[in-house]
């Protein structure tokens, strides 16, 4: 049970300590996109390959494997082919395919304690099929007016946290050439993912192209789901999620991207480079004073911008860290890096 009511404290607590703003989200979106995403009906061809790509993971609410379905799909493909249809084409997702199984695994350490398990959401096998299927379109449409910002190497193909590094040390390795330093802070998001507000995201995604049916469906998808924790042969009561996007699932990475994309869009100064919820911002130049000046006032932005859209940042775990040359010697700063009047930690390492 604990498990099950976690997501709702966590943003029930970080919702509270987030200062009210008048500042709209998706004022920082900055241009709308005219055309709307088209949803083309689906073939069973189309879903045939779905099916055979599906990993042979444990069973959902439904009971049903992956294994049985890969095996009997032939004999049911059409009608299964009709009522995809009928959900893309009416913007419906069924309540069915909404309930998450929540399994705790277990980590390491004492078994005793709930602190070393991991809940993993394991959803309806059939809510996958159906998820791709909406997947696909959207990322086609997404892709086609490249609205994804592109240093964003989350969840995205041809986008992998190599190439984010590869990045990051050119940028690095070009400054230094030119003299200069780099000031890079990792910043901490706060249950990002548990927390995203729903009306702001259907807001942004309007914006985005993603209107009519495909809108109505994606409503539709996130309104009314349940989860309820299964261990060890005992279940528990369901209970509703009222807010994040969806555990375990095909689309929620995807509209978490899209909910964040915008983020980018505070700063002119700052290069951000981004990894789903793991945000980190970059800034060169030949004095360090100066930097952080900059710095603390792209900081103020950014605190504007989450505030806007209901996040929070960690900001015990935020921390930044000084590149340079061992000839360079002008470090000498008289201020300190803040968010929210709390000094950020100066580290000399740090997981990227």
């Amino acid at each position: 049970m604990i498990f099950e009511f976690q997501r709702a404290i966590w943003y029930n607590t970080i919702a509270e300590k987030i200062p009210h703003t008048e500042t709209d989200p998706v004022a920082y979106i900055k241009s709308s996109i005219p055309e709307s995403v088209y949803l083309s009906d689906v073939d069973s061809t189309e879903v045939v390959k779905i099916i055979k790509s599906l990993k042979n993971a444990s069973a959902g609410s439904d009971g049903v494997h992956a294994k049985i379905v890969k095996e009997s799909y032939a004999l049911y493909i059409e009608p299964l082919v009709h009522i995809l249809n009928l959900s893309i084409r009416q913007g419906f997702f069924p309540n069915s395919m909404k309930i998450a199984k929540v399994v705790p695994l277990y980590k390491s350490g004492d078994a005793i304690k709930l602190s070393n398990y991991r809940p993993v959401s394991i959803l309806p096998l059939f809510s996958k099929i159906l998820e791709r299927l909406m997947y696909n379109r959207l990322m086609s449409f997404i892709d086609k007016h490249k609205l994804l910002y592109k240093y964003q190497f989350g969840f995205r193909k041809n986008h992998s946290a190599n190439m984010a590094l590869i990045l990051l040390v050119d940028k690095i390795a070009s400054a230094i050439e030119k003299g200069e330093v780099v000031l890079g802070i990792f910043l901490d998001f706060q249950k990002a993912f548990d927390t995203v507000n729903h009306n702001i995201l259907l807001q942004k995604l309007n914006k985005y192209g993603i209107r009519r049916t495909a809108h109505l469906w994606l409503k539709d998808y996130l309104n009314q789901r349940q989860q309820y924790v299964s261990f060890v042969n005992t279940e528990s009561d369901k209970t509703m999620i009222r807010c994040g996007v969806p555990q375990g699932s095909i689309l929620g990475p995807l509209l978490f991207l899209l909910y964040i994309n915008d983020l980018v869009n505070t700063s002119q100064t700052l290069m951000p480079i981004l990894f789903a919820d793991d945000t980190n911002i970059f800034l060169s130049g030949k004095s360090l004073q100066d930097m952080i000046n900059t710095m603390n006032n792209e900081l103020e932005k950014i605190v504007e911008w989450l505030k806007a859209n209901k996040l929070s940042l960690n900001v015990k775990k935020t921390h930044y860290m000084v590149f340079r040359s061992q000839r360079c010697h002008n470090l000498n700063a008289n201020s300190s890096l803040t968010i929210n009047g709390v000094v950020i930690e100066n580290v000399e390492h740090t997981k990227f």
